[in-house]
């Protein structure tokens, strides 16, 4: 049995670190004290026990979210090492270098546990081993542990969804001639390049760390909207399903519009990055999509184990593709679009 195909994931449990959130009501160990939107994690490990319904399906499809930043020093810390555990279970592995979010799936074994007074209890286990004090090093004076600023965490049950038949297309040669070009869009998507390029806009990771695509254009006509960014969706998406509700004033004209298209749902967001997007920052972005409205997600980046203009289906909605810069011309870009589209027409088939 599979859910609807416009279902959104379901919200299970939100823990809010800092000055003002829950998370005391929740932390075991390894936490120092709340400060402006964070919490640092302290030491070799930190540990929260969360609680789910106790009605929540061991058999279901569950998601574990962190938003976090790395405690890191130019030249002596470059990065932390995160193991995610969940009763135990080891259930991910992160290098982080920079702020992010990460989302995990939670094996049925997770949940395996009977619960105690209605409730579902998972221990959330955060191992890293790379902390660091900041008065070592000359940051500060702070003689802390530190290791990860903690935002949010969240549990989330995803809808069920068929496996797909076609999981991989190859890159693409398209006709050269303009109008046999146009008959084989025609053919293959229904629709013509125009039409089709408008099913993309880009997404940047950051105000800081936004890349532009190495693409002539992401719209018809050549003239794509100014790419919105993750900070901003995090922002809009801080009550769910209510974002056209949020702190965007009625003058903000590119907000309003992004706002617009993004609830009015089937569009692929792309994101874009010279090194590797990891499978747990893909599901993070592709689940602050869905908290709005069901859209795709396409991931770029530069993974040596899929050549240029290949596009793999990696679950439901979530497609991860390579665009070489080399490849930077429309063409590819089209091309690319069109085995993007093939894969997510099947899915919401």
């Amino acid at each position: 049995m599979h859910d609807q195909p416009n279902a959104c994931p379901e919200l299970l449990a939100e823990i809010s670190f800092g000055i003002g959130g829950n998370s005391r009501a929740f932390s075991l160990e390894g936490w120092s004290g709340p400060e402006d939107g964070f919490t640092w994690s302290l030491g070799p490990r930190s540990a929260l026990n969360v609680g789910l319904p106790a009605s929540a399906d061991p058999e279901g499809h569950f998601a574990l979210e962190l938003q976090l930043t790395p405690f890191t020093v130019p030249d002596h810390v470059a990065e932390q090492r995160v193991l995610v555990r969940v009763n135990g279970i080891p259930i991910g592995e992160e290098h982080l270098r920079a702020k992010c979010a990460v989302l995990y799936t939670i094996p049925p074994r997770c949940l395996a546990l009977p619960p105690v007074g209605g409730v579902k209890r998972l221990l959330v286990q955060l191992l890293h081993p790379n902390f660091a004090r900041p008065a070592d090093f000359g940051v500060n004076e702070d003689q802390r542990q530190l290791a990860l600023m903690l935002r949010r965490l969240r549990v989330f049950r995803r809808p069920r969804r068929p496996v797909a038949d076609i999981t991989v297309l190859p890159p693409l040669q398209l006709p050269k001639h303009p109008r046999q070009l146009d008959q084989w869009l025609r053919a293959v998507t229904g629709l013509d390049e125009a039409s089709l390029l408008a099913r993309f806009e880009q997404l940047q990771e950051s105000v800081e760390t936004g890349l532009p695509l190495p693409l002539a254009a992401l719209g018809p006509a050549g003239t794509p909207p100014q790419p919105m960014c993750f900070d901003d969706l995090r922002a809009l998406s801080s009550q769910r399903f209510a974002a056209g509700q949020t702190a965007v004033g009625a003058t903000d004209a590119p907000y309003r519009d992004f706002i617009g298209r993004l609830q009015a749902g089937h569009l692929v967001y792309v994101v874009h990055r010279m090194g590797i997007i990891s499978l747990s920052e893909a599901r993070a972005f592709h689940l602050l999509l869905q908290d709005i409205r069901p859209n795709a997600l396409l991931y770029l980046d530069q993974d040596p184990a899929l050549p240029s203009g290949a596009v793999e289906r990696v679950e439901h909605g979530l497609f991860h593709g390579k665009l070489n810069i080399a490849d930077s011309a429309p063409g590819a870009w089209t091309a690319l679009c069109v085995n993007t589209f093939r894969l997510w027409s099947a899915d919401i088939a």
